[in-house]
């Protein structure tokens, strides 16, 4: 248990370095957007976090997890899946479920199972520090936005400097992707479920 634990805390760990210098926020919504997205954070507010998630990048996370379900499914282990989909009880029902709907769901799940989890996210505190574009402009435009985040762990303090990634939306907004380690997490139950 205390190694999943340990790996949905890495959630957060993302430690970046950049080959470029950042520059200052000077889109006043992307500020807003970002701001957002750590309030949310904060919160527990997940609702408010999956709509500035990127649409794709959430539609590819929810399909990867019906991959899952399809195997937990077919081998009667639907409920272990379950306990990660906060009331998703079936695989027909998370095939109908919003992707936006599907990603909170699962942050709740996850801060329902890893309480510390919880705790770090509450108790964050967020410096933004700049951002590297990445891109021509245009709807494939990377973001990449640097951050000092503070938090404590067991009693201890953490400082670390960190990176979350944007993508521009083809309406012209961004939105956040799916980071690496969240993808960790859906490795591990690919593994644990037998998905290859």
């Amino acid at each position: 248990m205390k190694p999943v634990r340990i790996t949905l805390l890495t959630l957060l760990l993302c430690v970046c370095s950049q080959g470029h210098l950042a520059e200052p926020i000077t889109d006043e919504k992307v500020r807003e957007t970002v701001e957002l997205y750590m309030d949310s954070m904060r919160e527990g507010d997940y609702d408010t976090m999956s709509q500035l998630m990127h649409p794709a990048e959430l539609e590819q996370l929810k399909q990867l997890f019906i991959v899952i379900a399809k195997k937990a499914e077919a081998d009667g282990e639907f409920a272990e899946l379950g306990v990660f989909l906060d009331g998703i009880n079936s695989l027909r029902e998370l095939e109908k479920t919003p992707a936006p709907v599907f990603f909170s769901k699962l942050m709740t799940s996850l801060v329902r199972f890893s309480p510390e989890l919880g705790q770090v996210l509450k108790s964050a505190e967020v410096t933004l520090l700049g951002q590297v574009s990445e891109g021509e402009e245009g709807p494939d435009q990377l973001l990449h936005i640097v951050y000092r985040i503070e938090f404590e762990l067991e009693g201890t303090p953490i400082k670390s400097v960190a990176v979350s990634t944007m993508k521009r939306n083809k309406d012209g907004r961004y939105g956040f992707l799916v980071d690496e380690q969240a993808r960790g997490v859906v490795t591990a139950l690919q593994k644990r479920f037998g998905v290859e």
